[in-house]
């Protein structure tokens, strides 16, 4: 551990050892011991000082390294940023938010707000998507609740927001079939939005050769004469493309599986 005090002839900040630190501190106590009557308190005075620069330095050099990582909230319905140095910016009012994610460039944060609760609690909510610019300040509706009898079509509810690496695209997992959910990709720049694959977002890779990938949780059925079916965990490119099928994802709880697979290959996702 390193301790600060004064330079006796330079009047400099040096850092010395443990060891060092404490013949200091004896030959201080020496001198103490020895001086007059009359300097001792002086001395002691000097000795307190230098023990109260020392303690400030060591409090800024460790609090110099706690500064915030910005991030969001929710409280009471609406979305909260707080910054690098802790301050706490209210982005949305009126309550009915959930979900809120920020981009990875720190730019932008993604939210879902509740439109229409269901008249029952089997049915799903009437969603909305919205994106806020934290460096404009502007918030803005991308994405609107849209029925449809085609599931790839259907965007009655939808939610999960995730960004692109970028930040120029969401993600999100609308409601479609009965055993699936469908994934669909929105640009924040012109709020265009297209069907990707079937089933549920699980994260986006972020190191390694399937960077920007996504994993998605499918549904899929055992062909004939074996039959039945299985939730697989698939590597899915941007453009819908399946990569390739997580191994061990196949088995019951499959998903348990990902994690394990990402560790030995040294990437990430989430």
């Amino acid at each position: 551990m390193l301790t600060d005090h004064r330079d006796r002839q330079a009047g400099n900040l040096t850092a010395v050892s443990g060891a060092e630190h404490h013949d200091t501190k004896q030959i201080l106590k020496r001198s103490v011991e020895r001086a007059p009557t009359a300097n001792r308190e002086k001395i002691v005075m000097i000795r307190r000082w230098k023990m109260t620069v020392a303690a400030a330095a060591m409090l800024v050099l460790t609090t110099a390294g706690m500064a915030a990582t910005p991030a969001v909230r929710l409280r009471a319905g609406n979305v909260e940023y707080r910054d690098a140095d802790g301050h706490v910016k209210p982005i949305t009012s009126g309550g009915g938010y959930r979900e809120a994610v920020l981009s990875a460039d720190g730019r932008r944060i993604a939210f879902i707000h509740i439109d229409t609760p269901p008249p029952y609690e089997s049915m799903p909510n009437t969603t909305s998507l919205w994106v806020a610019d934290l460096v404009t300040g502007k918030m803005r509706r991308l994405l609107s609740s849209r029925a449809d009898k085609n599931p790839e079509r259907s965007l009655a509810s939808f939610q999960h927001p995730r960004f692109s690496l970028g930040g120029g695209f969401v993600y999100i997992d609308a409601e479609a079939w009965a055993t699936s959910n469908a994934v669909h990709q929105i640009r924040v720049a012109t709020s265009a939005e297209r069907f990707v694959i079937d089933g549920s977002t699980l994260g986006i890779i972020r190191t390694g050769p399937y960077r920007g990938y996504l994993l998605v949780g499918r549904h899929k059925y055992h062909p004939a004469p074996e039959g039945g079916s299985y939730d697989p965990v698939s590597v899915v490119r941007p453009d819908g493309t399946e990569v390739l099928m997580v191994p061990g994802s196949d088995e019951d709880d499959g998903a348990q599986s990902v994690p394990a697979w990402l560790e030995r290959n040294g990437w990430t996702a989430f």
